[in-house]
This record gives structure tokens, C-alpha cells and sequence, in this order.
């Protein structure tokens, strides 16, 4: 049983120093992980991770924690099986930030992302526990035919600032890929780009609510294996607002933002950088909850492993020292570069 303790290492490539949520001090409103995050979950009665529902039987239990605060593999396989026909699908998310909201498929199994396949947990590709082994994650399909996989989040009051971090590996860059989105089209992320910048390929960006494209990350690589931690800060109010990113791990860096049919240089030199949003381009007294791995009005989906995703507090109120620890701490505990 873990027991709150400063266990990691901290140094790149290992695992970090503190869950995540005790390193940065600040509070969140969701927290996603396939390891803990928050210290005080484990306080809580529930003090687990994932729910999965097996193959062999479409029975379903509570996956948590092994004695180091990491995912509790060896529970993980003992339910779901070992066999070339044993699946575990994610049909709830267990949020770890203590407000309840834990992200779960209305449709069940068959429309739920995965975490065991074929009797073997799947893999962040290219990260490393500092070991030289590669961490689990959440696999979401990305079906192009509208019927792709994702989690719903319960109701969640929308905030007009929020910080959203996340740990992922883009494994397809279509034209119509969103990662998240809040829903009815408030903030979004993903490798969508119809109707903007030819160029778009092998890249993500961010869209406002009536798809203004926003800012692009270029020069994510398109081949599995180089997932990027980052944090987002969308900001707000009237006319043009500074908002920030906090990205690691990309192979070269935010260099375009997007208005229309314009572009501009990326402000910064990272891996911090700058960027605007225009005060219409995001309305959030119209907007609540949110969705990963798709956009649901089309719907759009993501092909993308995830690994964790955190939806801070709108009165967080972080700075670039919090942003800066919240991505580092990712970045060390997957053994991304930084």
C-alpha cells in the first residue's frame, strides 16, 4: 500500500519528485493519470486510478496503486488476463483531484479507450521509468468513420481562464483529429486544421469557440514514440489576451500563429511562448464540461495515447514557475527530454 512519501528521483529521465499535484501547489479541478497524482486522493476511501472492464466477461473493478504510487500493474493484468484474447478497456477515468469528476463512456466498453491489449498493458512508446521501461497509457482509437473512442466528463462549471497540462502521444496527424475539447466548442486541441494553413501537417493546435484557429505547435513528429508534456494557459477578457504554453519535446518549436488566414511569428523562445486569443473567440458562460479524445458535434476523433491530463482550477492562478514545475514534473516521470 502507498503511503504519501517524497519516493522519486529527481532528475531528467527519472521519475519525478512529488506527485504532481503536491509539486506544483495548486488545486485542480480534474486529474487524469495512470499513476498518482495527488497525494490526497489516497485519503479519499477510493484511492484508484482506472476502471476496466475485461473481455472474458464484461466485468468491470477498480485498478489502483502499487506501493510506489505508480499504476498497479500486476492487479491490472490478474483481472483482465494475460491471454491473445484478454482486453481492458477504460470505462471510467477515476478523477484524482477530489471533486468527483471522473470521465467515463456513456456507451460502455465498446466505445471506451483501452489500456490492456491482447494480454499486455500498452505503453507510452519512448517513455522510460529511468529503468529503461516504457509506463503505461490510455490508448484512444481515433475511428475515422465516426465511431471512435472517448470519455465524457460529468458536469463541470466552464471557466474563462483555464490551465489544462497534459502528457500524450499523437500517433495520427489527420485533418479532423480533435484530443479535447469542452463541449458545444469551447476550447480545443488537436491535429484538426480544415479550412486553415495547408501546412498544418504534423502539427496540433488550439481552436476557439467558433473554430478561429489559434496557435500551432509545428514539428511534432508524425512516427509513434516522442510524446510531449505540456500546459496551456488560455486567457481571456477584451480585446487581445497573453496566454501561454509550456511545451517539451517537440522537434523544433511553436513557430506559427494562426488568425484567419494570417500567421505570425510564435512570441518567445521557449519552451514557454506566447500567444493571443482574441476576446470572441472563447465564451465560456455558454460552454460546460468536456470531452477527450473528440470533438462531439461532428464528431471528430483523435487517434492519441494519453497518459494523464489535468484541468487546474480557474484560481489557480499560475505563473511561469508553476507551469515551468507542472511540465517538468511530467517531463521527469515519463523520461521525456527537457
Amino acid at each position: 500500500m502507498y503511503t504519501p512519501t517524497a519516493y522519486f528521483q529527481e532528475e531528467e529521465g527519472a521519475i519525478a519528485a512529488l506527485p504532481l499535484i503536491q509539486d506544483v501547489g495548486k488545486e485542480a479541478d480534474v486529474a487524469l493519470g495512470v499513476r498518482l497524482l495527488n497525494d490526497a486522493w489516497l485519503t479519499g476511501g477510493i484511492a484508484l486510478a482506472v476502471e476496466v472492464e475485461r473481455s472474458s466477461d464484461g466485468f468491470q473493478s477498480g485498478i489502483g496503486f502499487d506501493g510506489d504510487g505508480l499504476l498497479d500493474e500486476a492487479a491490472l493484468l490478474a483481472w483482465v488476463g494475460t491471454g491473445p484474447n484478454d482486453h481492458g478497456y477504460v470505462v471510467k477515468w477515476w478523477d484524482q483531484s477530489g471533486k468527483g469528476n471522473h470521465f467515463e463512456n456513456p456507451n460502455g466498453f465498446s466505445r471506451s479507450p483501452i489500456i490492456v491489449l491482447s494480454g499486455s498493458i500498452l505503453r507510452l512508446s519512448g517513455s522510460d521509468d529511468g529503468n529503461g521501461n516504457e509506463l503505461p497509457t490510455v490508448f484512444f482509437d481515433g475511428n475515422t468513420s465516426g465511431q471512435g473512442t472517448y470519455l465524457d466528463s460529468p458536469a463541470i462549471p466552464a471557466t474563462y481562464d483555464p490551465e489544462i497540462s497534459f502528457t500524450a502521444d499523437f500517433l495520427s496527424y489527420n485533418s479532423n483529429g480533435i484530443m479535447m475539447s469542452e463541449l458545444q466548442n469551447g476550447y480545443i486541441f488537436g491535429t484538426y486544421y480544415q479550412g486553415h494553413f495547408s501546412s498544418a501537417n504534423s502539427s496540433a493546435g488550439f481552436f476557439g469557440s467558433s473554430n478561429q484557429p489559434i496557435a500551432r505547435l509545428y514539428g511534432i513528429k508524425q512516427t509513434p514514440g516522442d510524446p510531449i508534456a505540456t500546459s496551456i494557459y488560455f486567457g481571456r477578457g477584451q480585446g487581445f489576451n497573453t496566454s501561454k504554453i509550456y511545451a517539451v519535446n517537440l522537434s523544433e518549436s511553436i513557430n506559427r500563429l494562426e488568425s484567419g488566414s494570417s500567421a505570425d511569428p510564435a512570441a518567445g523562445t521557449g519552451p514557454e511562448f506566447d500567444f493571443t486569443i482574441e476576446a470572441g473567440f472563447y465564451a465560456a458562460t455558454s460552454h460546460d464540461n468536456f470531452t477527450i479524445g473528440r470533438y462531439p458535434a461532428n464528431p471528430l476523433y483523435q487517434r492519441i495515447n494519453i497518459s494523464e491530463i489535468i484541468r487546474w482550477s480557474g484560481s489557480a492562478a499560475f505563473d511561469s514557475a508553476s507551469r515551468q514545475t507542472c511540465v517538468e514534473n511530467m517531463a521527469s516521470y515519463y523520461g521525456i527530454p527537457f
